[in-house]
């Protein structure tokens, strides 16, 4: 491919980008609260049940309600037996 192709593909995928990222429900959310931490956070965010009933953090989510949920989980399946 000639460099001005090049260039010119380039740029139009830049442009594409910025366009996708104005329109993006992820790209421009102002910063949230996590429920658990109570830091700020930019991504979408996770139901923090059954910690609480708001909104948490991603790291919240992987190192305390997801945990929590398989426990319960656990317990519940062992009460059955």
């Amino acid at each position: 491919m000639d460099p001005d192709t090049l260039k010119s593909l380039s740029d139009h995928v830049r442009a594409v980008d910025a366009r996708v990222a104005q329109r993006s429900p992820f790209g421009n959310n102002p910063p949230l609260v996590c429920s658990i931490c109570h830091e700020k956070f930019t991504e979408y965010g996770n139901n923090a049940q059954p910690v609480n009933d708001g909104r948490c953090c991603d790291a919240c989510n992987s190192s305390i309600v997801v945990p929590i949920r398989l426990k319960r989980m656990y317990a519940a399946e062992l009460e059955r037996e």
